[in-house]
C-alpha cells in the first residue's frame, strides 16, 4: 500500500533544508503561502490538491499553479486566472504538446473538447487518453 504524501510537512522541510529557516518561520511562510493560494483558486479547484501545488510551485521551475508574489504569498498563475476549473486547465496545459502534436486526431480534439466542457471526468479523460496511446498507430510508430 503507498504511503501517501503530506506536502505541507514536505514543504516545510524543504524550506528549512534549503532556505535555512526555523521550523517555526518555515511554518509560518508555509501557512502564509497556502492561505494565499487557497483564497485565489476559491470555488475553483475541486479535485486539486492545493498543497501539493503549492509546494510544486514553491520547489519546480516550470510553469506552476501559483506564481510567488510579495511577502510569500501566492497567487494563481496568469494562464490559468480564466479557468472556472483549474485542475482541468492544469490537465490541459500540460497536455498541449500532445494536443499539438497530434492535431490531426478528430477523436484527440473532440475528447479535448468533452473534457474542457465539463462533458467527461478526467478518470474518463485519462482512459480515453490511454486507449488513444495503445492503439494509435502514429503515437506507437512514434516511441512518445
Amino acid at each position: 500500500m503507498n504511503k501517501r504524501i503530506n506536502y505541507r510537512d514536505l514543504t516545510i522541510h524543504r524550506l528549512q533544508e534549503d532556505l535555512n529557516m526555523t521550523k517555526e518561520s518555515a511554518t509560518n511562510y508555509y501557512n502564509r503561502a497556502y492561505t494565499s493560494a487557497l483564497a485565489s483558486v476559491k470555488g475553483k479547484h475541486k479535485g486539486m490538491n492545493v498543497a501539493r501545488e503549492v509546494y510544486g510551485s514553491l520547489f519546480y521551475q516550470t510553469v506552476n499553479t501559483f506564481e510567488l508574489s510579495g511577502g510569500g504569498r501566492l497567487v494563481l498563475n496568469e494562464i490559468y486566472q480564466g479557468a472556472s476549473n483549474v485542475p482541468s486547465a492544469i490537465t490541459l496545459n500540460k497536455m498541449s504538446s500532445f494536443f499539438d502534436k497530434y492535431k490531426d486526431s478528430k477523436f484527440l480534439q473532440e475528447l479535448k473538447q468533452d473534457f474542457e466542457s465539463g462533458k467527461i471526468s478526467r478518470k474518463e479523460f485519462n482512459e480515453q487518453i490511454k486507449t488513444f496511446k495503445n492503439f494509435n498507430v502514429k503515437y506507437l510508430i512514434s516511441g512518445s
